[in-house]
């Protein structure tokens, strides 16, 4: 391994995480088995250890049978060190996890929502799971709309949209790191990698289009990264002209089968002519998946600029899967190095 040059305390920081991640990689691992993975020296290994078992972030899980020498004891992850709380608030409802550091979940549950203006119910939420889980130290929230320092922006036509300081509130009344991510976009990534781990491809681009009572918006992952534009609305496709009006009034009006559509079609020809993704995925509540056949056939007879066309109908809640994934780093403080 190349040597990393910095301060003192940065190179500690560096060679911690590199330990920690040997150790994730494995699931358990001796001394030895770190020295190798990571090409720190066995002093420097044992010394960050024994520090790290100090702080009950690692735990022994005993020895290794001898081979005629000294028996190595072996180390993993201790889980349960801290807990992530990953919220998804959606329609009509608010979807949660707590799971521990390597993303276990602990428990899993919802509530009803009244409204996206409800964050009392939302502050109730987090102070009960605060209560059965004292170790609890980052939030993550997928939120239905763009994403602002005290919380988000929603509303269906931009002239009546609203700012839910859900952030803010919460900050208020827990002393936490608080992550807001786009509801599609969290959507979007975690479908993202797992169609790429299923596939085994290694870098695509895809638009996830999410049709809901809330409006159409869509996830742009371009090569793995989010896309969010100059403001954070890169996405918010709701608001593309469609004749005198917008996509959003479009598909809340009373559409037969066809005018539905020739709808969903040019919405995709219109995102394949300026991305030229690899993959579109159609999904959400609104979405008419009884005609979702004849919207692939159709745009594949239609259309030269090809993309393959998936339909999200699986009742797997992404949006939280993608904010847990991401508010794991508000809990794991990994230090992530970068190829020049």
């Amino acid at each position: 391994m190349k040597k990393i040059a910095g301060k003192p305390t940065e190179l500690k920081k560096v060679n911690t995480s590199l330990i920690i991640n040997s150790i994730k990689i494995r699931e358990n691992a001796t001394r030895g088995e770190i020295a190798n993975d990571t090409g720190l020296s066995h002093t420097t290994v044992r010394s960050i250890l024994n520090e790290l078992m100090e702080i009950n972030e690692i735990v022994s899980v005993g020895f290794d049978e001898s081979s005629g020498g000294r028996r190595a004891e072996r180390y993993r992850i201790n889980p349960n060190k801290r807990y992530l709380m990953a919220l998804s608030i959606e329609e009509d409802k608010l979807g949660y996890i707590i799971v521990n550091t390597l993303g276990e979940i602990l428990e899993e549950n919802s509530r009803k929502i009244k409204s996206l203006e409800d964050i009392e119910l939302v502050g109730n939420v987090v102070e009960e799971a605060y209560r059965n889980y004292n170790n609890i130290e980052g939030i993550g929230i997928s939120v239905p709309g763009v994403v602002t320092n005290d919380g988000y922006v929603s509303g269906i036509k931009m002239e009546d949209w609203k700012e839910i300081k859900i952030r803010k509130y919460l900050k208020e009344r827990f002393d936490v790191s608080i992550l807001l991510e786009n509801d599609i976009n969290s959507t979007s990534i975690a479908f993202y990698n797992d169609y790429i781990e299923k596939n085994q491809y290694n870098e695509i681009s895809l638009v996830y289009i999410s049709f809901t009572s809330l409006g159409v918006g869509a996830g742009i992952v371009i090569n793995g990264n989010i896309l969010k534009g100059n403001n954070g609305y890169a996405g918010e496709i709701g608001f593309i002209p469609v004749g005198d009006t917008f996509l959003n009034a479009k598909m809340m009006s009373d559409l037969d089968d066809e005018e539905y559509i020739k709808v969903i079609i040019n919405t995709i020809k219109t995102i394949s002519a300026i991305i030229n993704p690899s993959v579109v995925v159609l999904g959400g509540s609104n979405f008419k998946y009884s005609i979702k056949d004849k919207i692939i056939e159709r745009y594949n007879k239609e259309f030269s600029i090809k993309t393959e066309i998936l339909v999200q109908e699986k009742n797997y809640n992404y949006s939280l899967e993608g904010i847990k994934e991401k508010a794991l780093n508000l809990i794991n403080k990994e230090v992530k190095l970068i190829k020049n």
